[in-house]
């Protein structure tokens, strides 16, 4: 198997974003290696509907546990 790699992706505020971009550009803020390197505004544009309705699910049934196969 091939080493894989760990993609960090991160949900922020567009103004926040934005204000942490324009910190980094003026060298006010060094983001340190483990941090994000994509950022997404809200879950949905990370997960698909079908993974969403799962979650939403989830959350309203409270499971005591999952299967996972």
């Amino acid at each position: 198997m091939k080493d894989q790699k760990t993609l960090h992706i991160g949900i922020i505020f567009y103004e926040d974003y934005k204000k942490r971009t324009l910190a980094i550009a003026r060298g006010e803020y060094r983001p340190q290696p483990d941090e994000p390197k994509v950022w997404f505004e809200s879950m949905a544009q990370v997960l698909g509907n079908e993974n969403q309705s799962l979650l939403k699910t989830i959350l309203e049934r409270k499971p005591e546990f999952l299967m996972v196969k």
